[in-house]
């Protein structure tokens, strides 16, 4: 059970909600009632998040290495129901695709490979890019088609199970985000345009519209007017809760820094939910229009996500850099400052939107300090069906942490891998 450390510091208020959000959501929105008070809630912060606020238990899992499974340097990892992890193989993307990708499965409670799944190409049932959504259920992922239209769909085990959505051509603008039995929710977005409109739509899997959910529209902001200036600098960067490997990318001209915010959907309960990135608002979307479910309030210190890119990032910008929903628990990371100033300052909370428990603390420059089996801090944590909690160790950090800190013993299940053996998964359970 989470300390209650804030509870004068979370208001269940829909006037309140209503007078703080910012640019959230169009004229038709009716605002919810979650609203975390940051600026009262650091009063009373924690020390720091540790691992064993997140849970009670830890397992460390060396993930299977063999010719068909290697992880190479650019990989993402994704908890499925049943104990198992997808993990894929990434390069930097080209109008046509990817090649030399793959997406990987393997068994958490052995750490077991268990099969590969699809492959990258144009031909019929390849896909265009190994980025995939999972239906609600845990057992088909469904991809962008390699040949242009629809959404090719796979089982778990590798088994091809069709193309879907045939119809559907998906661009930069129209991208599928979740799968829900037979409907596909795809979100319509257009980062580049003069104004902010965003909508949900959902089709039937034979690829007719069943109906399209707005989130907002036409709503002011600033465009994005990048050009490739002399001084043009391009900085990927790392996020609060993602230490590993940078995922916001920057583009910088003289003083200015231009972002590109990134938008999420999930669905939880029959519900859709919509979160755009460095946004303070969670989103609930009906048919009927966008209700404010969780607002993470900065106060004067917010910084409107339609003003992205309209001034300079100042030290008095208080920014939410990540949102990651987990069952009852939302565990969100802010910065005071951008990311990019070297005297930004970082935090890490979570709140149980069940019990309105909160967290908040300072975040360490290297992730959350294990305090369950006092090995290696860990960040970049993605949450799992079941509550939990999956985080990802290379050996190379391992083997860098163990050098830097030589007073502590390494595991023993680590004198047993090679020293090109693949990652190992760390699972941390409620």
């Amino acid at each position: 059970m989470i300390l209650v450390k804030c509870a004068a510091a979370l208001c269940l208020s829909g006037a309140m909600l209503a007078a703080g959000a910012s640019c959230s959501g169009g004229g038709s929105v009716n605002h919810g009632t979650g609203r975390i008070d940051v600026v009262a809630a650091l009063a009373d912060a924690d020390e720091e998040i540790t691992l064993s606020m997140l849970g009670s238990k830890i397992r460390f899992v060396p993930l299977e290495t063999t010719d068909s499974s290697l992880v190479g340097a650019n990989w993402d990892v994704r908890p499925l129901p049943g104990g198992k992890l997808v993990v894929t193989n990434t390069l930097p993307m080209i109008s046509s695709g990817v090649s030399d990708c793959s997406v990987m499965v393997f068994d958490l409670a052995d750490g077991r490979f268990l099969n590969t799944v699809a492959q990258a190409g144009q031909e019929p049932g390849d896909y265009k890019y190994p980025m995939f959504k999972v239906d609600t259920d845990g057992q088909r992922l469904y991809f962008p088609a390699g040949s242009g239209a629809g959404v090719v769909c796979y089982g778990v085990d590798g088994s091809y199970k069709g193309t879907v959505c045939r119809d559907v051509r998906l661009t930069t603008s129209l991208a599928i985000r979740a799968c829900e039995d037979s409907v596909a929710y795809m979100l319509s977005y257009d980062s580049m345009s003069d104004s902010r409109q965003a909508s949900i739509v959902r089709y039937g899997m034979d690829g007719a519209l069943i109906d399209s959910m707005t989130v907002f529209a036409r709503q002011s902001k600033v465009p994005y007017e990048l050009s490739f200036e002399p001084d043009m600098r391009a900085y990927s960067l790392n996020t609060v809760l993602n230490k590993q490997r940078g995922t916001v990318l920057d583009i910088a001209t003289g003083d200015r820094d231009y972002v590109i915010p990134t938008s999420s959907v999930w669905l939880e309960d029959g519900d859709a939910y919509y979160y755009e990135a460095f946004s303070d608002t969670i989103f609930r979307v009906t048919p009927e229009g966008a209700v404010a479910d969780l607002m993470i309030d900065m106060g004067e210190h917010s910084l409107p996500v339609c003003r992205l890119n309209e001034l300079p990032f100042s030290s008095d910008h208080w920014i939410v850099t990540d949102v990651k929903p987990c069952g009852d628990r939302i565990l969100f990371g802010f910065t005071q400052g951008w990311l990019r100033d070297d005297s930004h300052k970082e935090y890490a909370g979570i709140y149980n939107r069940r019990t309105g428990e909160l967290h908040l603390a300072p975040m360490r420059k290297d992730g959350f300090r294990d305090d369950l089996s006092g090995f290696m801090p860990l960040s970049n944590l993605k949450p799992a069906p079941d509550g939990s909690l999956v985080g990802v160790l290379t050996m190379d950090e391992i083997a860098e942490f163990l050098e830097k800190n030589p007073d502590v013993e390494a595991p023993e299940w680590y004198g047993a891998l090679d020293p090109d053996a693949n990652p190992v998964a760390v699972i941390i359970t409620p």
